[in-house]
């Protein structure tokens, strides 16, 4: 009797905690409810009378928030339909000497795409802040460089390509996807692909390319190179295809990274309680102890041994430091990367292990990496995997060929170097014949010609 009384004691005091977070409680007027409720003849009455008394705001809470999170995705579903898209295919000179720091240039600019909406526009328009796709691919060993973005932010993408690479050729082009397949299993056509997400918090960086540069002679290997070498090789209907997504955002992952940062050091401030750190004590009491109390407590403790934190660090965690610190400095993007691999069914090799090698060149040692997000990979390893095998490449070519961000892995905060390194457009010393590249230098004709 009294263990059940002190649990409708917590309902109702977490019932109103989270509707009214700045109310106090008196022990006597749940104790009166409580045995109101305990002389009900049975327990159907006693659950007719909590929902009459105040159980059901949790539940109404939580059927509001469920159903305006479906009006929210069919009205922004319904907003981007509407909006128009250019493919624009990007050709570099053939001796292109630019290194990643020009395309690192270029992104920089891409965060004036950023939209400012009220609360009309997200609440009853639908608007969202609208992805830009930068791809590299290969159809039968031909690969081609392309960026995706809304028509009205082309002049900005074109502009900020010129001013890197004025010899640049752009071109608006049809969506190469529109023969791809799209159900499965297909007659034709074996393929496979996935997403890939960082093993770690967004704001440790990966490897990027001033890594790739030798220490003595300052050569700068090129990680591009290896991607490039497959997409090279791939066969007559054939496809491998390579999309990063990124969305212009705000910065509130360089908020988290800062904090990471003073944690490391020791000085990180005692984290915000919100709605779940009160329940946190809601629970703690309800077990007969209060838990930020004795975290507080614990915390005293250690307070002597986080002031000489920052002088025991060893060298690697300064590094980790540097690292995460040099990676807030510069723009961040959410960014979601995926591939898809496509190929005739007697041809067909998989080419996930280049993929996955390619992106363990960017492994950072103390920071991050890159991996597989196995829930979108189409396995076929065992039973079950073959199951919904057919699902899963339909809805991974779905997702490729919408761009659709919101599909598949997790989205994640890339910043301007980090993209460059794994988007950008051969060195000189890369030797890849199949991009596509301008013959020759553009000129402007010399002043003073005559004209006819």
């Amino acid at each position: 009797m009294i263990n059940f009384s002190y649990f409708l004691y917590f309902y109702f005091k977490v019932t109103i905690f989270i509707m009214f977070p700045q109310i106090s409680f008196d022990l006597t007027f749940f104790t009166n409810i409580i045995n109101e409720l305990l002389s009900q003849p049975t327990p159907f009455h006693s659950a007719w009378l909590l929902l009459r008394i105040g159980g059901w705001v949790p539940l109404a809470y939580l059927l509001f928030w469920a159903i305006g999170q479906i009006y929210l995705v069919q009205i922004q579903t319904r907003w981007v339909r509407k909006q128009k898209f250019v493919l624009l295919a990007i050709d570099v000179p053939k001796g292109n000497e630019q290194t990643p720091k020009a395309v690192e240039n270029i992104f920089a600019h891409f965060y004036g795409m950023k939209s400012s909406f009220n609360m009309k526009d997200k609440y009853i328009t639908g608007k969202v802040e609208l992805s830009a796709s930068l791809e590299i691919v290969s159809l039968g060993g031909d690969i081609q460089f392309y960026i995706r973005v809304v028509r009205k932010h082309r002049d900005l993408v074109e502009s900020a390509i010129y001013s890197q690479y004025p010899d640049a050729e752009i071109t608006e082009v049809e969506d190469y996807t529109k023969n791809f397949p799209r159900k499965f299993p297909h007659e034709k056509y074996e393929s496979f692909g996935c997403d890939f997400k960082l093993d770690h918090p967004d704001y440790f960086p990966i490897r990027t390319y001033p890594q790739f540069e030798h220490g003595l002679s300052a050569e700068f290997k090129d990680p591009m190179s290896l991607i490039l070498e497959t997409l090279s090789k791939i066969k007559k209907d054939e496809a491998l295809c390579w999309q990063i997504l990124v969305v212009p955002a705000g910065d509130s992952w360089i908020k988290k990274g800062e904090q990471e940062v003073k944690k490391m050091l020791g000085k990180a401030p005692p984290p915000k309680k919100g709605i779940l750190g009160g329940i946190s004590d809601l629970v703690g009491e309800f077990a007969g102890y209060t838990v930020s109390g004795t975290i507080a407590g614990a915390g005293e403790k250690d307070k002597t041994a986080d002031a000489f934190r920052s002088l025991a660090m060893s060298p690697g965690e300064r590094h980790t430091i540097e690292a995460v610190e040099m990676k807030l400095s510069k723009t961040g993007f959410p960014s979601k990367i995926r591939y898809i691999h496509f190929a005739p069914h007697e041809i067909f090799q998989n080419k996930y292990t280049v993929v996955k090698g390619f992106l363990k060149q960017f492994a950072a040692l103390n920071c991050n990496s890159f991996t597989s997000v196995q829930k979108t990979m189409p396995k076929k390893n065992y039973w079950y995997h073959r199951m919904v095998r057919p699902t899963k490449q339909a809805t991974l070519f779905s997702a490729y060929i919408n761009r659709d961000p919101s599909i598949g892995g997790p989205m994640y905060v890339l910043n301007t170097e980090e993209l460059a390194t794994l988007w950008h457009f051969p060195v000189l010393e890369v030797k890849a014949p199949s991009v596509k590249r301008t013959e020759a230098r553009r000129a402007e004709p010399p002043r003073g010609l005559p004209v006819r």
